[in-house]
């Protein structure tokens, strides 16, 4: 078995800026599922929606340079989202990988050098055609195909019905994203295969906002790692360099335990006249905050407040699957219904949150 020691860290490298970086710069960048080597993200040129896509943590150019163990792990989270999403669309998704051989030399169908394996809730039409078209064989396991060190480009496929076909593309080179063209044409809309210039951002809201919760109830990896984190508290009837002061607190107690604040206070809000521009200015900031966010702490401590604006970020956390925490202080908000309903860990002080510096597992 042959295993690239390629694995370093990429400072250009758009796969290796995403895990490694302090911040999340899109949306498509949002981390929807974790585990120890690899991580999932909303395929940037969405052309299905729920389109998604399993990346390595370690730089390498395919999924051939996994170690054994790596492969294993690989395999198990393919096979949970098949599931996932045969349980949620009534058919299996289909899987397949533009693999890159160890040097930039011969990328044939893959544009992008670091290992990524797209997942495809799409069947399509003309599938016997592209594999013939394509000349791809039938393999038997694909297990064997992950940690040989197949230093060729290939193309790897896994079809609706869970076959795996195989392409060296050695001496046969192919256009670049030509899984992408297939499923395009497919859909009727073959100019739209390209994801540097066809994002599709509203697929890559949507499939945020529905796969986020799912993958929250279904799954929960035991390693999954809240890394990004929204706070909400009120800004009205308060000092604005006391909430500032707050702000810069929290966001150096999580930086201690590894974690981002994705909304640092700035006292913009409170220069603001409050009318209907900047409230939507106001709104729209704050939910693509939380829209980028794997936790939110909500502050409701304070006695006789009314929490309009941080219950409504409360409820559209929970809709897009955030883990919630919510400080009540002496407020008596533990004994609400909407705080009991949408909390997942409910902490007397602020301060007891960062004593607690593994949230999830202390559940």
């Amino acid at each position: 078995m042959k295993v690239t020691t390629y694995d370093s860290y990429t400072s250009d490298c758009r796969f290796c800026e995403i895990y490694s970086t302090s911040s999340v710069k899109d949306i498509a960048d949002k981390i929807l599922y974790e585990s120890k080597s690899f991580y999932v993200i909303p395929a940037l040129g969405c052309l299905i929606k729920n389109y998604i896509m399993i990346v390595s943590k370690r730089h390498i150019n395919s999924m051939c340079y996994l170690s054994t163990d790596e492969s294993n792990e690989l395999i198990e989270i393919i096979n949970k989202f098949r599931s996932m999403f045969k349980e949620k669309y009534g058919f299996y998704p289909i899987v397949f990988e533009h693999g890159a051989s160890i040097t930039d030399a011969n990328r044939s169908a893959c544009c992008v050098m670091h290992a990524h394996i797209h997942i495809v809730p799409y069947v399509i039409s003309r599938q016997e055609e592209m594999i013939e078209s394509l000349r791809m064989n039938d393999v038997d396991d694909f297990g064997e195909l992950f940690s040989l060190g197949y230093d060729k480009p290939y193309i790897l496929f896994i079809n609706n019905q869970g076959e795996l076909y195989f392409k060296d593309c050695k001496n046969d080179a192919l256009p670049s994203q030509i899984i992408r063209k297939w499923i395009a044409a497919d859909m009727g809309t073959p100019d739209v295969w390209d994801w540097r210039t066809n994002a599709f951002e509203k697929n890559i809201e949507s499939t945020v906002l529905e796969l986020k919760p799912l993958i929250k109830s279904e799954m929960k990896p035991n390693d999954y790692r809240l890394k990004y984190v929204y706070y909400c508290r009120a800004m009205d009837g308060f000092n604005p360099d006391e909430i500032d002061n707050e702000y810069k607190y929290i966001e150096e107690k999580l930086k201690e335990q590894g974690r981002v604040l994705v909304n640092p206070s700035t006292k913009t809000e409170h220069n603001l006249k409050m009318n209907k521009t900047n409230s939507k200015l106001v709104v729209e900031e704050n939910l693509n905050g939380i829209s980028k966010a794997d936790c939110v702490i909500v502050n409701l401590s304070r006695k006789n407040h009314l929490y309009v604006g941080c219950i409504a970020e409360m409820v559209y956390a929970k809709e897009r699957g955030c883990y919630i925490i919510v400080v009540v202080g002496d407020s008596g908000a533990d004994n609400h219904f909407y705080t009991i309903y949408h909390a997942d860990k409910i902490y007397k002080k602020l301060d007891d949150v960062f004593k607690d510096s593994d949230w999830q597992k202390s559940c």
